[in-house]
């Protein structure tokens, strides 16, 4: 690669591993396919003692041998300051090389051109992006345009559907990546972007759901201090207070290159193969997931028990007390609700959580679970389509906007039909 830029020209943006070796182009050349440095051959870090070994097998002294061989850095100790100095960036850059050669082994080589990833994932992608697009532009019109009273529930659910809606626009750029091979052709600002757009989907729609199931519990196991005044300034702020949590966990992301340049295959993953420069020492990364677990995950999976089982023993209770006089609509619509947030967890998230802690124990054992990890996370996106029912089931004045546009188009429908049937009665009346 590097005689390769060094014959044709370097690019403007050069891989992290590649900044030594551009930083003293000037000195660089190539020979007989030999990369070197002045008059010396600049050899890998990876290579050195391979090389040493072989120079060694053929003199008698290693002393001799040692001064002989000029290879104790790409340039030799005791150069001049600027010499000394491109040694230094050019063992760095070695050493991050063969790093990263050890976290490419070949079974990550055959993950990134398996079928799953490149056929499977985008069908699924593809799938969700033609069915939550229409629904979620259509809530959010209803919430915004036709809903009167902004009460909290329905600004969580308009914080909700924009938030699909996010996800659903970095959608197409998932798909033509995984359908290219998994190489990623829109640089590295739209992958930082489509990564936090995808996680960001993810994490605010549970703690968006959470908010819900609040005050749904609050409706229903308290209903008279649900009965006060409730502004949806609260709500508001509630839902601008989960963006910044989601984005200040997130930044790491946001600010960093997740592409990375697998050169034996020829592609640019995006977040496929995690830089080195994102997580310095792969503890760090294991906290960092872990604690995302528990903050996106583990916490708000208790907070939802407890509501949804607090909601139920309510409702079974007053039906207990008041078997008839009881107002049984809103109640069904409360159990729909819990039965949709139940479902979403137990077929999005539960199956994606389960495989990321599964794949965190098996990279620390030298194995992958990768594939299927990434399987779950399309089996995720999901919840793009669950969230619609969630809009429906918890807001009693959305259920009765969209009847009412429902029946409408309905109407208009019939109508249309109806001019059409009488137009053609009096075209066949002044035939005869």
């Amino acid at each position: 690669m590097v005689i390769r830029y060094n014959h044709e020209g370097w690019p403007k943006h050069v891989p992290y591993q590649l900044k030594g070796y551009s930083a003293a182009r000037a000195a660089l050349s190539a020979e007989d396919g030999l990369l070197l440095y002045g008059d010396r051959i600049a050899i890998p870090a990876s290579l050195r003692e391979e090389v040493l070994e072989q120079i060694n097998r053929g003199h008698q002294w290693l002393t001799k041998s040692h001064r002989r061989a000029d290879i104790t850095g790409d340039v030799r100790k005791g150069q001049r300051e600027t010499a000394e100095s491109m040694k230094m960036n050019l063992t760095e850059v070695n050493v991050s090389a063969a790093r990263s050669r050890s976290t490419l082994p070949n079974s990550t080589l055959e993950m990134l051109g398996s079928p799953v990833l490149t056929l499977a994932l985008p069908t699924i992608y593809l799938l969700v992006f033609v069915l939550s697009t229409p629904c979620n532009l259509v809530s959010l019109w209803l919430l915004c345009r036709r809903t009167e009273r902004k009460t909290p529930t329905v600004v969580f659910a308009i914080n909700l559907s924009l938030t699909d809606l996010l996800y659903s626009a970095s959608l197409p750029l998932q798909i033509a990546y995984h359908l290219r091979g998994n190489d990623w052709p829109f640089g590295v600002a739209m992958c930082s972007v489509a990564t936090g757009a995808f996680y960001g989907n993810m994490h605010c729609s549970v703690l968006t759901t959470c908010a819900i199931s609040l005050e749904r519990y609050r409706g229903v196991v308290h209903p008279l201090r649900a009965r006060r005044r409730r502004p949806g300034r609260k709500a508001a702020l509630i839902c601008l207070l989960i963006w910044a949590c989601v984005l200040a966990v997130h930044t790491r992301f946001l600010l960093n290159d997740l592409t990375f340049h697998v050169e034996r295959l020829g592609v640019t993953t995006c977040f496929d193969v995690i830089p080195r420069a994102v997580f310095p020492d792969r503890s760090l990364g294991y906290v960092y997931f872990g604690a995302s677990l528990l903050l996106f995950f583990a916490a708000p999976l208790v907070v939802l028990t407890g509501c949804y089982a607090a909601i139920v023993c309510a409702l079974c209770r007053s039906r207990r007390l008041d078997a008839t006089t009881a107002p049984r609509q809103p109640k069904r619509q409360t159990q729909l609700l819990v039965a949709a947030v139940v479902l979403c967890f137990l077929c999005c998230y539960l199956p994606n959580t389960a495989l990321q802690l599964l794949h965190m124990v098996y990279t620390s054992w030298g194995e992958s679970l990768y594939v299927y990890y990434k399987l779950s996370l399309g089996v995720n996106s999901l919840n793009c389509c669950f969230d619609p029912f969630v809009y429906y089931f918890a807001s009693r004045e959305f259920r009765q906007k969209l009847r009412l546009e429902f029946e409408a188009v309905s109407r208009y429908g019939v109508e249309v039909s109806g001019l059409n049937t009488h137009k053609k009665t009096n075209k066949v009346t002044l035939f005869l």
